[in-house]
């Protein structure tokens, strides 16, 4: 769900399509790593709240300002 996410919400646009599969790996690693209550939270969910929404961008930012 929040690969989904990240796509529809434009954070992959910039992104070379021959790195795509680098990023989404790197972000997975970076959810699972440091963000994993959140992820727990959005599994117990099972939907974005405005609350998850919220903290699943602000991870999203973090991210792509490391990966630039």
């Amino acid at each position: 769900m929040t690969l989904l996410w990240v796509v529809q919400n434009g954070y992959m646009d910039e992104v070379a399509v021959d790195r795509i599969k680098d990023y989404q790996a790197r972000l997975t690693e970076y959810l699972t790593s440091s963000k994993a209550d959140l992820l727990a939270s959005i599994a117990k969910e099972k939907a974005l709240s405005d609350a998850l929404t919220t903290a699943l961008k602000a991870a999203a930012d973090q991210f792509k300002q490391m990966w630039t």
